[in-house]
Parts: C-alpha cells; structure tokens; sequence
C-alpha cells in the first residue's frame, strides 16, 4: 500500500495542486521523528511533512517546557528547533526531508509528550525573570549542586563528541553587489545589476527563489513565481 493511502495520509490531506508548489507527490520519502516513522513528499519541510501527518507539537519551551508549534515556517521560527541525525538546532521550517533522516525533538525528557521537566510550569509564579541571579546566590555551600542543575538545564540541543568527522568547504566569494533575498524584488535587482555588467551575488535562506511568489503569481507575467524565478535563474545561468 502506497504511503499516500494510508488512513493517517488520508485523514489529514494536503493542499489542493498549484502551480507553485514545490513538492513532488510522485516521489514518496519516509523518515522517523521522535521514534516514529512518518511519510513525507519530496520537497517537503520537516514540519509541512509532520504537519500533514497530524503532528503539531515539535517541541517544548526553553523555561517552562510549554507545547510549541510551527509559527511562522521560516528561518526565523525558533518553534521548530529539532536534532537532525547528529545535528542540534536545525529549523524544521525549512529543512527539506531526506530519505531516512532521523528527527528527534529537543529539550524534552524522557519524551515529547510526556516531558516531566513540564512541572516547571506550576512554579511559574515563582520563577519571574532573572530569578535565578538570587535564587542560587546563598547558601555558598550548595553552589557546585545548583551548578550542576544549571548546566543540565541550559542551552538547547546537545553535541555529540563521538560523531563523526566531517570536511565542510569554504568558498570566498567577491561581488559588486550583494542582494539579500531572492523574492520579486530581489531577483530584478540582481538581474537589473547583473545586465549592467557588476558581478553580482543573491542570497536566499529558502531552498528555492521566488519570496510569496512561491504562492502567488507574477504580477505582470502573469505566470506562477515557481516558473518565473526559474526563467529568471536560467537567463543569469546563460550569461556566465
């Protein structure tokens, strides 16, 4: 039985088609996300696959371990912070699934579900902002103990010293003109820079071009933005 035919697929659905949409339904992938194994599309997103799934919760709150969601599934959406294999902090939002990739929710124990660092949320009232500059303050004494709670309880996601040891490649780039974001504004701008002869570099932090294009369509050309910015990446391909 195909992925998309199971009744957890069927009961959520997706969107229907667009002529914008990025992912494939023709290619299904599968991967786990906290110890369960879930379906997703080529091009889908971590959380726009867990999503379809009927998965809404991701993750928990730095203080309180209060439920989070996907917010606003962008780069900027501190919400879907997940481990990736052994990669902390990765922006579900935006990393599009692999095959077999393993997702796991942070700051969480002993589960997602069921995180008992939640009754945190009962001492609220207590735990105002900055409390914890006088809470562990005296006695001296028990410092190294309150130490060892803090370091435990601090930061988000956690490194794995044994993982193995990766080469990452550095490349130097040098331009004219920097343009940082690749929506309808951005790709003129470059392309406009670009035809006057500067040499030009246009940064996106999604994995494609076109900013709400990749939902609308062009103004002018009147076509879907997917289509657009493609034709726009061909014509700056074609000159180099």
């Amino acid at each position: 039985m195909s992925l998309t035919d199971t009744p957890l697929f069927r009961a959520v659905g997706r969107l229907p088609g667009h002529p914008s949409y990025q992912i494939d339904p023709a290619r299904k992938l599968t991967f786990e996300f906290d110890g369960r194994s879930y379906p997703a599309l080529a091009g889908d997103t971590i959380a726009s696959a867990l999503w379809a799934a009927g998965v809404r919760m991701l993750g928990r709150s730095f203080k309180y371990h209060r439920p989070r969601s996907p917010f606003a599934l962008t780069a900027g959406d501190s919400n879907t912070l997940v481990r990736v294999n052994d990669e902390p902090n990765v922006r579900a939002g935006v990393r599009l699934v692999e095959e077999g990739m393993i997702v796991e929710p942070q700051n969480v124990w002993p589960s997602l579900k069921a995180d008992a660092l939640a009754l945190s949320q009962l001492l609220s009232p207590f735990m105002p902002v900055g409390f914890y500059y006088k809470t562990f303050m005296q006695p001296k004494s028990l410092w190294p103990a309150y130490e060892t709670f803090l370091r435990h309880a601090a930061g988000l996601g956690h490194v794995t010293p044994d993982s193995p040891t990766t080469y990452y490649d550095k490349k130097y780039e040098f331009a004219d003109v920097l343009v940082i974001g690749g929506g309808p504004a951005g790709i003129s701008a470059a392309l406009s820079a670009a035809e006057g002869g500067a040499r030009v570099l246009l940064l996106e932090e999604q994995p494609y071009l076109g900013g709400h294009l990749a939902y609308e369509r062009h103004p002018v050309q009147d076509e879907a933005g997917k289509a657009w910015a493609g034709y726009v990446l061909g014509r700056t391909l074609r000159r180099k």
